[in-house]
């Protein structure tokens, strides 16, 4: 039971950040609302002075920090992860603004990413991908772009409302996490790899939304792995 405390479902991860005085401004904002757990998918400097200078309060939340190589294993745990952008992409994932993330988790609790991307050129397509729900802050349309650390603290302002409401989403286990849809997405390219079709970016990229929007259940992931297994061995 979570209460009061800091809730861990909700991981905030940052992706190549650059200035680490924006990492300490990020956590800065997550100790305002009430959140706690830090993942850092190589930053190109921490630990910093800069950081530490710009979180005041929230050191503790830089030192527990956890620093990943890569985005897929900082969110391999997670059941629903939401990537950041201040733009629909060419393909684009189902867009939330953060009143809709938050009523989201109201309804269905799971372990959380909210992925946010290099300050100078956010996240590319490939990681926009791994996420179910695309988050867009609606801005001026004269000029869009939010710092991380104030994008950071708009949605978690919304969702800090979930824990004032003694609404915290407490993980149930029973969703799906991203490193087991990374196993069926990789039986599901060598499938078709082995069937000589869709073997472009474009096809694939398509088939990797079409399983990050379908909100599997371990029964039908169990199911697709053996189907796409099967078609392998048989080709």
């Amino acid at each position: 039971k979570l209460g009061n405390e800091r809730m861990s479902w909700l991981k905030i991860v940052l992706v190549n950040t650059t200035h680490p005085g924006n990492i300490g401004s990020v956590a800065r904002a997550m100790k305002t609302m009430g959140f706690s757990e830090l993942r850092l998918v190589k930053p190109r400097r921490f630990p910093d002075k800069a950081a530490y200078d710009l979180a005041t309060h929230a050191h503790d939340i830089l030192d527990q920090s956890q620093q990943f190589e890569t985005l897929q294993s900082a969110i391999s745990d997670c059941e629903f992860v939401c990537t950041t952008s201040a733009r629909v992409r060419k393909h684009p994932l189902q867009v939330y603004s953060p009143s809709q993330l938050r009523a989201s988790l109201q309804h269905n609790p799971r372990t959380t990413a909210l992925v946010f991307g290099n300050e100078q050129s956010g996240l590319d397509n490939n990681q926009i991908n791994l996420g179910q729900k695309q988050i867009i802050i609606p801005t001026s349309r004269e000029y869009s772009v939010l710092n991380i650390a104030q994008a950071c603290q708009i949605i978690l302002y919304e969702l800090q409302f979930v824990q004032q409401r003694q609404q915290v989403p407490t993980p149930t286990n029973s969703d799906v996490t991203q490193d087991e849809i990374e196993v069926l997405f990789s039986h599901v390219e060598s499938a078709l790899a082995a069937l000589e079709i869709c073997n472009n970016q474009a096809g694939i990229n398509m088939i990797r939304q079409i399983i990050n929007r379908s909100g599997l259940s371990k029964r039908e992931l169990g199911f697709l792995n053996g189907l796409f297994c099967s078609i392998q061995k048989k080709n």
